[in-house]
C-alpha cells in the first residue's frame, strides 16, 4: 500500500522514533525517510510518490512546481517550523496544495541558543576552550553583557524571548519591525526605533525576520557602515 503521508527529509534524524511518528503511524499509511537524498530534486519526488501529505523537517527540501507537477496526488505540505521559504507558494496555491506551518514551536529553544551565541561571542569562549586544550591559560580582557544595548530586527515569537531573557542581564533592548509594533516592544519591556537608529545604538544585533522577498537584503553595506565597530 502506497502511504498517506511521507516524511521524504529526515535526515539529521529528529522524526524517526519520536512520539509524533509513533502517533501518525496510528492513523494513517506513513513513509519516513531517514537517509540523505531529499536536497536533490528527483529524489525528492520519488519520496514522495502518489502521498497525499509530506511533513516537511529540513529546508534543504526544495518543493518546487516541477516537484508539485510530477507529485499530483500531495495536497498538503506540513513544515515543522516557521520558515516557508522553501516551498513555491505560488505554485501551490495554484495547484490547490495547502501549506501549513508551526509559527513558535521553536521559539524557546531558538532564543535560548541565541542567547548562547551571544554569550560564546562576548566571553570568548570557543577561542578560550581551545587555548585551554592546547595547555595555555589566555588572558584577555572580555565583554560582558550588562549594560549593553542588544538590537532586534524581527518581534515575533523568537525576539520576544529574546528581550525576554536578555532583559535580567541587565541590557537595554532596542527593536525594529518590518510591520507595525502595536506597543509590542514597550510591553516586553523594549523600544521600538528605526532600523537605522538600532544599528547605530545597539552593541550586538540578532535578527529574527522571516526570510521573504520583502525581507532579503534587508542588511546591506549602508546598513552594516551604521554599525559599532566591534569592542572585541
Amino acid at each position: 500500500m502506497n502511504p498517506t503521508i511521507v516524511v521524504p527529509d529526515d535526515f539529521p534524524s529528529v522524526f524517526a522514533g519520536s512520539p509524533a511518528e509513533s502517533r501518525l503511524r496510528a492513523r494513517a499509511g506513513l513513509a519516513v525517510f531517514s537517509e540523505r537524498g531529499a536536497e536533490n530534486e528527483t529524489e525528492l519526488i520519488r519520496r514522495i510518490g502518489d502521498a497525499r501529505a509530506a511533513i516537511n523537517i529540513r529546508a534543504y527540501s526544495k518543493f518546487t512546481d516541477r516537484v508539485l507537477a510530477a507529485c499530483p496526488n500531495l495536497k498538503l505540505i506540513s513544515i515543522w517550523g516557521t520558515g516557508t521559504d522553501n516551498v513555491d507558494a505560488a505554485a501551490c496555491r495554484s495547484r490547490g496544495v495547502t501549506v501549513a506551518n508551526t509559527p513558535g514551536v521553536n521559539a524557546h529553544a531558538v532564543a535560548e541558543h541565541t542567547l548562547a551565541l551571544m554569550l560564546a561571542v562576548t566571553r570568548a569562549i570557543p577561542a578560550m576552550d581551545r587555548a585551554v586544550r592546547a595547555g595555555e591559560w589566555p588572558r584577555q580582557l572580555l565583554t560582558q553583557l550588562e549594560g549593553r544595548t542588544l538590537g532586534l530586527v524581527g518581534f515575533g515569537a523568537i525576539g520576544k524571548r529574546v528581550a525576554e531573557l536578555a532583559r535580567p542581564f541587565g541590557m537595554r533592548v532596542l527593536v525594529s519591525t518590518w510591520g507595525p509594533d502595536n506597543g509590542r516592544a514597550a510591553a516586553a519591556g523594549a523600544t521600538h526605533v528605526p532600523l537605522e537608529q538600532l544599528l547605530g545604538e545597539s552593541d550586538i544585533v540578532s535578527l529574527h525576520m522571516r526570510v521573504t522577498d520583502e525581507t532579503k537584503g534587508v542588511l546591506g553595506p549602508a546598513q552594516f557602515a551604521l554599525l559599532k565597530p566591534p569592542r572585541i
